[in-house]
């Protein structure tokens, strides 16, 4: 099947000295396979015409040009955060998705069959699923088994009857025999994954590959999102002209989380999780920031079996209850139904013939690979005989289908066994030898079985199909089966446009993004979820609180390398202070550290030592530690940044990892010395603070910028509070002067200091800088009174019902006046009027807990989510 046959039939490089420098076809002999169909090269060795540009052009590039359109490709994929979790590998969700940059290409002539194919046979389940919402007269009149109904694990008795709906998303996989005919594979019908993919794989083959084949014009996919839409929009049972549309997604572990995050962000909807979703009286809707908000369509990533603990899996937490109960009474449009698990049971594939001529009056455009349901007496006897040419699968499609060849004769009889024993459970399929496209591997051009993927949306009665598709192909051209999870690398997939004017495709695309600007300037905002708003408030929360640390780090570390220049006792205080507002800081006993303080007093932490707690990330509250905290909250709402905001929260982890590879060695007796402390500070600070200034300019106010900053600003007075008050609490009158110096470095205000007050250092000038000047940004009042707008926008849109009062804008009141009231002499003699100063600090420091603590009741108790302090 994988002998190696003389090279394809192509243009000849000129002068011999050329043809070593460049990719030469004929010296890696490729030519497809033996006994099957390859994509580019025919039988006799003959490009095919559609691929000849292509083809021609991989005589033209020298293997090193080949090798930067990968790293280009790489790249493209790497900086958009373009992942595809394989459970299996070890960088799991931060997996780059794996795409091969020559594409897969279809023919005109080719597509003018394959697509009305494609769309009978969408038509023709979402009339089965009609049908078996409904009458179930393809089960009454013999068409179809019960047994594959009744007896699948995707059924449930609670899921049928009621308002039926129409299948709206639908996609094949399909594959090309040796005789060069399509066969249907298999088939999707919950929640066809993949869209996403297909849509970033042509941004980066129009990026990478285009530019060198202009004479090929694949058809544009972007009208296809369009039609999406607004299949999705008539779904609504309310007519409305903005209806609440989501994609409910199982989360940031689901293997397409990817995809979830960037349908979202493309349609213009919500992402949302069963937790953010809630069914009252047959009604569902979305936990937002404003209150619950009515739900009119969702499309559904969640599998049947999970979609509702009520109806399906008890044990589900990924579902809304009720959901089910929303469907049956026509209160919502799902994306597709549940119940339509049972429909992707390859024992289908047999009766499709007959299906088709019930419901439709007409014969399967596009046949299936021949398939043999073992329920059946003669089926199941042919499938047993010829075990080594079938494919086993159940009629459950989460299991592993079973190539009957290999296997020793024991486990084909184990197998014959388990089939006898429960027939109506497996079928047979007859191992087809796909067609074989090239796929780089290296810098040699290798033949790869290929499964293409396409997809339709529509009404029931009408489909479109995406001009395109997602083209897989196996991980090893000895390897039979195509899959993502063994390996498997993916494919744009080119319909050649039959389109003459060149920027056709073009024009449509900015047809499509006109007038979604139009409608964008005149539609409410997308709902943000609890959820997302909580996330996105705790990201800026634990990178605030990181940036603190890492500046009160760098400041134990300057102080300690100059702690002989002035006076040891007051430098050895001050290190002292230091370090207990890093270890408070941390979830860290502060007993032994107190105990010992005396000791300490005379001999200080080193540096390295304090390092080994500030940077371990298994240490809660360290700088590592709160800052996956961020990654983690970055990672829930990334359908929400720019690809700048995203890019920086990756940078940030590939520093993290980094810096846990430090830790690792040093543990391993290689030391951790003052260099990497250094350096592991120098990119931290750059990393996080890349962080806060990509994600903070890529959120307007009502998607979640509101948020950031809001939390943002709450932890900045929080830490300001808590150093002024620990260095009170220390404050000696000898060294005053350097203990207000430092007090203005943790709080990053000593250049903005000198440049307004001079270069004396003055305990009433400092506490009026950091406290009460409204012309520094970092000093308390102005962040305080910076987030006044933004709590009077959150009172205004979600007022206390109970009490009628604006509870955040009383306590932020009450926090301004705190300071504002002060009597001035409390900040002028620190010496005599240090209680009072402490006492104003903590009353302020109450308010804001105030603060936060009716943030946290009034729009995130109904989140389910662990503790967060």
């Amino acid at each position: 099947m994988n002998e190696r046959i003389p090279g394809p039939r192509l243009p000849e490089l000129k002068g011999q000295q050329q043809s070593q420098q460049m990719l030469d076809l004929q010296a890696s002999a490729y030519a497809g396979t033996a006994d099957g169909y390859d994509e580019m090269v025919a039988a006799d060795g003959s490009v095919r015409p559609h691929w000849s540009n292509l083809a021609s052009l991989l005589t033209k590039n020298s293997a090193e040009q080949w090798r930067a359109l990968r790293r280009e490709s790489e790249r493209r994929l790497r900086d958009q955060g373009v992942y595809y979790n394989v459970y299996t590998d070890p960088a799991g969700a931060g997996r780059t998705w794996r795409l091969d940059p020559l594409p897969m290409i279809i023919a005109p002539n080719e597509w003018d069959v394959l697509q009305p194919a494609i769309q009978q046979r969408a038509r023709l389940f979402s009339h089965i699923l009609l049908d078996l919402q409904g009458e179930s007269r393809c089960l009454r009149n013999g068409l179809l088994p019960p047994e594959l109904v009744y007896l699948h694990s995707g059924y449930y008795p609670a899921l049928f009857g009621g308002a039926a709906q129409a299948m709206t998303l639908f996609a094949s996989d399909l594959a090309r025999g040796p005789d060069g005919n399509w066969w249907v594979v298999s088939d999707r019908t919950q929640g066809p994954s993949g869209i996403g993919y297909v849509m970033e794989a042509r941004q980066v083959s129009n990026r990478v590959m285009r530019p060198e084949v202009r004479d090929i014009q694949p058809a544009s996919l972007l009208p296809f999102l369009r039609k999406v839409k607004a299949h999705l929009a008539a779904l609504a049972p309310r007519k409305t002209e903005d209806p609440v549309i989501v994609l409910m997604s199982s989360g940031v572990g689901n293997e397409v989380y990817f995809e979830h995050a960037y349908l979202a962000n493309h349609l213009g909807i919500t992402l949302a999780e069963g937790g953010d979703l809630t069914v009252r009286d047959g009604n569902v809707f979305l936990k937002t920031v404003d209150g619950l908000k009515q739900v009119d369509v969702i499309i559904r990533r969640v599998d049947d079996s999970f979609s509702d603990p009520l109806y399906c899996r008890g044990d589900s937490v990924l579902g809304v209850a009720g959901l089910v109960q929303a469907q049956k009474l026509g209160r919502i449009g799902l994306a597709n139904p549940i119940g339509s698990a049972i429909l992707e049971s390859p024992g289908i594939l047999p009766f499709l013939p007959r299906l088709a001529r019930y419901f439709l009056n007409e014969s399967l455009k596009i046949n299936n690979v021949a398939t043999w349901w073992c329920g059946q007496p003669a089926e199941r006897q042919h499938v047993c005989s010829r075990i080594d040419d079938m494919v086993i699968k159940h009629i459950d499609r989460g299991n592993t289908p079973i190539f009957g060849g290999a296997l020793t004769k024991a486990e084909q009889a184990l197998l014959i066994g388990r089939i006898k024993a429960q027939p109506w459970q497996y079928v047979g399929q007859q191992r087809l030898a796909f067609s074989t496209v090239p796929t780089f591997n290296g810098d040699e051009l290798i033949p790869r079985h290929l499964v293409t993927r396409l997809f339709t949306v529509g009404n029931g009665a009408e489909y479109d199909v995406m001009p395109g598709g997602l083209t897989r192909v196996s991980g090893a051209s000895s390897q039979p089966f195509v899959s993502s999870q063994k390996g498997g690398l993916s494919k744009d997939t080119w319909v050649i446009s039959e389109q003459t004017e060149p920027t056709a495709a073009l024009m449509a695309e900015q047809s499509y993004r006109h007038e979604q600007a139009e409608r964008g300037r005149n539609s409410p905002p997308v709902p943000l979820t609890s959820r997302a708003a909580e996330n996105i408030y705790w990201m800026a929360r634990y990178l605030e609180r990181s940036q603190t640390i890492l500046r009160l780090m760098s400041s134990y570390s300057e102080l300690y390398d100059r702690r002989y220049e002035e006076d040891v006792q007051v430098e050895a205080r001050l290190l002292n202070t230091l370090a207990i507002c890093i270890y408070q800081h941390l979830s860290f006993s502060m007993v032994a550290f107190e105990n010992e303080s005396k000791a300490r007093l005379s001999k200080p932490l080193t540096v390295e030592k304090l390092a080994r707690w500030v940077y371990a990330e298994t240490v809660n509250g360290s700088i590592t530690n709160n800052l996956r905290s961020v990654i983690r909250s970055g990672y829930e709402v990334r359908d929400l940044f720019s690809g700048d905001g995203w890019r920086s929260i990756e940078n940030l982890e590939q520093t993290l990892k980094t810096i846990a590879k430090r830790f690792s060695a040093a543990e391993e007796g290689y030391g951790l010395d003052r260099s990497d402390i250094d350096d592991m500070q120098r990119t931290l600070s750059n990393t996080s603070f890349a962080v806060t200034g990509a994600t903070g300019d890529s959120l307007p106010l009502d998607q979640g910028g509101l948020w950031l900053k809001l939390g943002r600003d709450l932890e900045r007075a929080h830490c300001l509070t808590f150093l002024v008050a620990r260095f009170i609490g220390q404050y000696q009158i000898e060294g005053e002067h350097r203990q207000l110096e430092e007090l203005l470095r943790g709080n990053d205000a000593y250049g903005s200091y000198r440049r307004r007050m001079g270069t004396l250092i003055e305990s009433s000038a400092v506490f009026y800088h950091l406290l009460l000047d409204p012309r520094n940004p970092r000093s308390l009042y102005a962040i305080i009174d910076g987030m006044e707008p933004l709590t009077q926008s959150l009172d205004a849109r979600r007022s206390n019902a109970a009490s009628g009062q604006d509870q955040l804008g009383d306590a932020l009141f009450a926090a301004l006046a705190q300071l504002r009231l002060a009597p001035q002499a409390v900040w002028s003699d620190l010496r005599h009027q240090r209680l009072n100063v402490v006492d104003v600090v903590f009353r302020t420091k109450q308010n804001l807990n105030l603060i936060g603590q009716e943030i946290d009741q009034r729009f995130f108790a109904q989140v389910k989510q662990t503790s967060r302090r």
